[in-house]
C-alpha cells in the first residue's frame, strides 16, 4: 500500500488526508497514541483495490486498550508504505475490529514530524 499525507492550517480537529490505493481516506493524529491504528474493514477495502494483491497482515499479540478503559480487538498487523512529507516511510499499523478512524499514534507523528516535542 502506498499513502500520502497532506496537512490543511484551516484542520482543527487534527484530522489528515491519506490517499492509500488511489483512496483518500480521513486519519487523525492522536498523540495519546502509542500504536497506529487501522480499522479491519478498511484494510479489507484497501487491500482488494491492490491491483489484486493482497497485504499480508501478520498475528499481533497485542491487548489494546482506548482512552476511556475499553478493551479494542486486534486482529493483526501490517507495514504500509506511506509518502509523508514527499518521502516514503514504512508504517507498522494494527488492524483491530472498531468503527473508528484510523489513528497515527505519537511515535509515527514524532518521527514524521507531523508534530513537534517541546521540553
Amino acid at each position: 500500500m502506498n499513502a500520502e499525507l497532506t496537512i490543511s492550517n484551516k484542520n482543527k480537529n487534527g484530522l489528515l488526508s491519506i490517499l492509500i490505493n488511489n483512496v483518500f481516506i480521513g486519519c487523525k493524529i492522536n498523540t495519546g497514541a502509542q500504536c497506529n491504528v487501522l480499522p479491519a474493514k478498511l484494510f479489507e477495502n484497501l487491500s482488494e483495490k491492490e491491483a489484486g494483491r493482497k497485504h499480508k497482515m501478520q498475528t499481533a499479540n497485542v491487548n489494546l486498550i482506548a482512552y476511556g478503559g475499553t478493551k479494542i480487538e486486534v486482529v493483526g498487523s501490517t507495514q504500509v508504505n506511506c509518502i509523508i512529507r514527499s518521502k516514503e516511510v514504512l508504517v507498522t499499523l494494527l488492524i483491530v475490529i472498531t468503527v473508528g478512524r484510523p489513528i497515527l499514534g505519537l511515535e509515527t507523528c514524532l518521527e514524521q514530524k507531523l508534530i513537534k516535542k517541546i521540553e
